[in-house]
Parts: structure tokens; sequence; C-alpha cells
């Protein structure tokens, strides 16, 4: 990346190994030290290049407003390429990245949503229905099995219970030995004999890779489509009408696992996290979904505006990715600064989250913010914006929705410590400190009709 001289940018902390460690060790803390030192918008340099970040929701829109062919994917693309493949949405930008983009772009909307609501369903009851009264449990790791065993189904079509556990260890596996300081790091991509962390890491990525592979052989012989996702997406065709190569399928299979199982487990136990805290809203939200009667379907669950916003209210406190990127690929205006090509600009997706002219009282969770009013990609920036808004977003509210309504249904739940548990770095997300240690209070209901067969 060309050289940009410090005058060129707006102000913000020197250095580059410093700043780094800082951000990983409390991101939170870190941006509001640097905004209350230098205002909405700053500079930084990172171990991965240099960064423009914004801390307002002016700031963030302008960055979303921005073209497509003003920016390109740039910052950290070589640390993240070997984790998910070079042929993820996450890396590509371009002429590819919309043509990936329009291809799968119907696997993930309308009807395709409807089809998997079922799945979801099923995969929530298959990993609560051991959980008993009085039962302590670790809710991240309980997030972690409902996530997979939804990937096993909807992604990969696989039900049979031998071939969906070695799916789902694969993949807790490949995710959990992810290490955090290689993505900041990336000399710290080296193998070391054989012992490091890095070779743990690829020993998993392959275990993962191989059952990918097989399934993908596996679908390619069958006479009859299925419904899956993989199925989908071998059945796609590239602009000259050829279909994808395995390699390609493979990349964005992992983008799905790595983007969607780690991030939607971690928004889950959040979201109860914070209901098991408050509640008042926990009481609210039961009300509201009385009017689905004793045996709501899943897509009604998907679709109650009550359970919309207490996702996305805890999305706003505790969003597990903490900014979205593009790199300005000639120059850029952004908030009165002319941003030379190769810096990369940033919103600070915390940091809008609470601002208080969005949102009164911005610490407090209040659900009800998001049924008064609709906020626009530059003030709920959970998702991105723009062109290079998340794909999965559809599919990741559509899981959460149905698990937390089940979940709220069918148990009492309540935290083991009273004390509040800070956000901790996991991988690339921000995850509640401790796995959220949790009690079973009680069964409320056990939702005997729906899904048993499926599971």
């Amino acid at each position: 990346m060309t050289s940009v001289p410090h005058s060129a940018l707006p102000p913000g902390p020197r250095g580059r190994i410093a700043p780094t460690i800082r951000y990983m060790r409390d991101p939170y803390r870190f941006y509001e030290d640097a905004q209350k030192r230098f205002g909405d918008l700053i500079s930084m340099n990172s171990m991965n290049g240099r960064l423009v970040v914004a801390f307002s929701p002016e700031g963030a829109r302008q960055i979303l407003a921005g073209r497509e062919e003003d920016f390109y994917v740039g910052f950290g693309t070589d640390a993240v390429t070997p984790l998910i493949g070079a042929g993820s949405l996450l890396v590509t930008s371009g002429e590819r990245h919309q043509q990936d983009r329009k291809r799968l772009s119907p696997t993930f909307h309308g009807s395709r949503m409807r089809a998997y609501a079922e799945q979801i369903e099923a995969s929530v009851h298959v990993c609560t229905q051991k959980w008993k009264a009085g039962q302590g449990i670790t809710l991240r790791s309980e997030m972690e099995e409902i996530s997979s065993e939804v990937i096993v189904r909807t992604v990969f079509g696989v039900t049979r219970r031998e071939r969906s556990l070695a799916f789902r260890t694969a993949i807790r596996e490949a995710v959990n030995e992810v290490p955090t300081a290689a993505i900041f790091f990336k000399f710290l991509q080296h193998r070391f004999g054989g012992i490091g962390p890095w070779a743990r890491f690829l020993r998993a990525q392959k275990r993962l890779d191989d059952l990918i592979f097989d399934q993908i052989k596996v679908v390619k012989s069958k006479t009859e489509p299925g419904e899956d996702i993989l199925s989908k997406l071998i059945a796609l065709e590239t602009e000259d009408g050829s279909a994808l190569s395995d390699r390609e399928i493979r990349d964005h299979i992992f983008t799905l696992l790595f983007a969607g199982h780690e991030t939607t487990a971690t928004s889950l136990s959040w979201v109860l996290y914070e209901l098991m805290r408050n509640p008042e809203e926990l009481a609210w939200l039961r009300s509201e979904l009385e009017s689905l009667g004793d045996k709501p379907r899943p897509n009604e669950l998907a679709t109650h505006p009550a359970l919309d916003a207490v996702i996305r209210e805890s999305l706003r406190l505790h969003p597990v990715l903490l900014e979205f990127m593009r790199t300005v690929k000639t120059e850029f205006e952004l908030q009165g600064w002319k941003i030379p090509a190769g810096v990369t600009v940033a919103g600070a997706i915390p940091m809008i989250h609470r601002n208080e002219e969005l949102y009164p009282d911005p610490l407090r969770y209040r659900p009800q913010r998001f049924i008064e009013r609709k906020f626009a990609p530059h003030e709920f920036a959970t998702f991105g914006g723009g062109h290079r808004y998340c794909l999965g977003a559809a599919f990741a509210m559509h899981e959460m929705t149905i698990a937390i309504g089940m979940i709220v249904r069918e148990f009492d739940l309540s935290l083991l410590s009273d004390r509040p548990l800070k956000p901790v770095r996991r991988n690339a997300t921000i995850a509640p400190e401790s796995g959220v240690p949790t009690r079973v209070d009680s069964v409320r209901v056990k939702n005997a009709e729906n899904s048993r067969e499926a599971a």
C-alpha cells in the first residue's frame, strides 16, 4: 500500500503495534478513548494497514453511500483469505463480487427462507430437548450447537445423526481453532514445525474440507436436487453457462460457516442474556407472542415484530462484528477530508449504535425502539449496507427469531451470576465472557407437535 503522510488524514493514535494490541484487548474502550481525544473521525495504523474510522452516523452514511467503483476490498484480505478461501464474497471485489452476489442472492431470500424454517425449528428442538429443570448450561456452547445443527441441515442437507455429528464436530473444531492473533498479525500464519496455533487450525480446516468435498460428490450423484443450500450452489451457473467449480462452492460454503455460525451463536447468546437481565422485557415479549396461540408455526415466529425487535436491540448493544470497511480505490471525500487511495475507511458500529441522538439512553436494553421507528443501515449497522450489505442477513434473522421464539416459550432461564458480563474477543467476533453460565429453571411447555418427526 502507498505510504500516506499523517498530515493528509484526520488525527488519531500514533504507532502501529500498540494501537493494534489495545484494540485487540478492549475495542470498546479503545474507540471510546479515541473519540474523546480526537473526535468523530480518526486515522490509525494497524498491522493490516491504514484506517480512517468514523464514529458518527453521518460518517457511516457517507461511507455506505459511496459507489462500488470508489472502493475495493483490501484491508486484511491477505490475512483472512487463508481462512475462508479466495472465492469468498468477503474478499472479492468489482465485477466478480457483483456477479457472485447476483447468483447467490435467490438462495437467501423470499420463499427460500420459508423453506428453511422447519429445518431451523427441528434444529432448535434437537439441541434443547435435553435441557432439564435445575440443569446448569453454558449458554454460548448451547447456541453453538443450535447454529451448527442449522448449518448441517440447511446448508448440507444432512439429517442422519452420525453424519450430522461428524459435520458439527468438524465445524466447531475449525471455527474454534482460528487463532485470533493470526488475523491481526499475518506473520503468525506459519506452521512452526506443526505445533503452533496456525498448524492446528490448518489440520482442523483440512478435516472440514474433506467432509465438504465429499458431500459435494454425494449431492452431485443424486438424481433429484435437494432443497439445501449446497444443492442450490451446485445447480448455479456462471456467466458463460458453466457450473461453479468444487473449489468455488467450497469457498462459498466456508463463508457461510465462518460468517454465519460464529456470529449467530454469539448473537443468540447476547439476546438471551439481555432477556434474562431484563425480566420486564421478557414478560413483554411473551405477552406479544400469546397472539400466536399454543402451537405457532416457525414462519409465524420468524415474522413476529416483537421477536425482531428484541433481537435487533441486542444486536445494537452487542454487535458481534465491530466495523464495516471499504478500501479507497482512487480518492474519497469523507466528512470534509480527502481520503487517499489505498486507505481503508470504516464505520465503528458500537459507537454508531450508542449515539444518543439516535438512541436515547443508549446503554439501556429497550426493544420497543425498533417497533416505534425504522433505522437506516447507517443508523443500525450490524449487517452493513450499500453494495456489500450482508447477503445472509435475512437467513440470520430468520434463524434467530425462530430460535428465540421457541426458547422463551419453552423454558425459563436465569443467569448464574448477577455480575454484568464483559464483551471479549472470540476469534473475529465479540462474545460474552465465560460463555454465559445459565440455569434452566423450568420447562414451560414442550411443543410436541412441532418438528418432532423431523428431529
